[in-house]
Formats: C-alpha cells, structure tokens, sequence
C-alpha cells in the first residue's frame, strides 16, 4: 500500500483492486450462505431423522402401528444420537480444512531445497553482509531474462545502501 502511494499509482490499480475485490466478496457471501445452510441442516437433521424414521415406518406396512412405547424408544435413540449428528459437517468441514492445508504442506516440503553450498555464514569477517558472484532472478527458471549476474557487494556495520530502479521493476 505504501509503495502505491508514494508512486501515486492508487488510480491505476484502483480498477483492477476492485474488480479482485468484488470476486472475493462474491466468494464469501456464497461461503456464509452455505455456511448458514450448513447450520440450519445441522440443526434440524435430528428432527427430520426423526420425522422420516417415523413415517417410513408406519408406512411400510399397515400393522405398524406408532405405540407410545415405540415412539419413546426411538425418541430416546434419536436424542442420543443427536450430539454426533450436529457435529457431522463440522467434522466434515474439519476434514477438508485439513486435506487443503496437508496438500499445501506436502507442496512446501517438497519443494527444492536450497544448495548448501550457496550460502556460508563466516562471523569473523567484518562485513556482516557479503556477496560474492552472486545471481538474482525473480524466478527458478534459467532462461528468464531479468537475472543479475556476477554481482558482489561488501556492505559495512551501519552503512545505507538502497537498491534503485526504473518504476515498476520490482
């Protein structure tokens, strides 16, 4: 934010932050609708268990007959079951959570590890920061154009040193 601000660039990325902000929006009002649908189901599953249960059984054959006896039992059943039946899709819920945040993990501990010989920590030099030949791109690929080569750079305690661009180069 500040960057677009000092650069006065806020119109130019105004359109473009706004359209990205409608699709969110978009996405977390269909998120709380089935969200609330989620609930509301929740809550009524241990009475429309209970209505069905009945009705199926009184109508799959006529000498079944809804006793009072009958209807506490299952009413009984039915209240114990309740408690697992209201957890369901939060447990549902909790499952996908934790599929999408293994994948990300998996993915991040998968990725390519960094060569160990690229790095070297040496306390008793006295430059705290030292580049050496060093190679700086944006991204893994090789072929990428916007790589810097050969740079070396030696910077002392208490030393200012800003890296300046063109604007836009990142």
């Amino acid at each position: 934010k500040m960057v677009l601000k000092m650069y006065a660039w806020e119109q130019s990325f105004k359109k473009s932050i706004l359209k990205i902000r409608e699709k969110e929006l978009s996405l977390l009002k269909t998120a709380a609708l089935l969200n609330a649908c989620a609930s509301f189901l929740s809550n009524c599953t241990s009475l429309l268990i209970s209505l069905a249960s009945f009705c199926v059984f009184v109508l799959i054959d006529e000498h079944n007959v809804m006793t009072s006896e009958t209807a506490f039992v299952a009413i009984a059943f039915f209240n114990v079951m309740r408690g697992p039946l209201q957890y369901f899709p939060t447990v549902v819920d909790s499952y996908i959570q934790f599929f999408v945040s293994a994948k990300r993990i998996n993915k991040f501990m998968n990725a390519d590890e960094l060569d160990s010989t690229s790095v070297s920590h040496d306390m008793s030099r006295n430059e705290p920061l030292t580049i050496e030949g060093g190679t700086f791109s944006w991204g893994c690929d090789k072929d990428d154009k916007h790589i810097l080569h050969n740079i070396t750079l030696k910077i002392q305690p208490g030393q200012l040193v800003a890296v300046v661009g063109p604007v836009g180069a990142g």
